[in-house]
């Protein structure tokens, strides 16, 4: 018998449904939870990287919280993916109720690391992407 999750499941059905934005250098992209993606495959191949995350450090634990307060704790995230190559991006709500979040897509991080990583910044969950480029939901909590 598994461990049951913390996320409340409105918010992880809100993670599963939400559209990730990413801003590679070949031209932008979306990715969707559980969605093959040619391009972010491509872009695994391309950098030589075997698995990506896409990682925020806004709004921990699923919460709204001050502009301010976002930008801090994701540069902060952002000094700690050096120097894993790093593509930036937006975590958008298709519904319009959240505002965009800006993320990071990390390649070649390892699962640990990532989930590490959200933990620290108090995420529920992040993207995890091995070479098969389908993204996956990983809950933290």
């Amino acid at each position: 018998m598994g461990v049951e999750s913390k996320v409340p499941g409105d918010l992880e059905g809100s993670y599963r449904e939400a559209l990730y934005r990413v801003e590679a250098l070949e031209g932008p992209f979306i990715l969707r939870v559980d969605v093959p993606s040619p391009e972010l495959k491509a872009l695994l191949g391309l950098h030589q990287a075997p698995c990506a995350a896409y990682v925020t450090a806004y709004n921990h634990e699923g919460r709204l919280a001050p502009q301010k307060e976002n930008q801090k704790r994701q540069q902060e995230l952002e000094a700690d993916l050096n120097p894993w190559v790093l593509f930036p991006g937006a975590g958008e709500d298709p519904g319009g109720k959240w505002p965009p979040e800006p993320s990071f897509l990390v390649l070649g991080i390892p699962l640990e690391k990532a989930r590490e990583l959200g933990a620290k910044y108090r995420q529920n969950a992040i993207l995890w992407v091995d070479a098969d480029g389908v993204p996956k939901l990983e809950l933290l909590r």
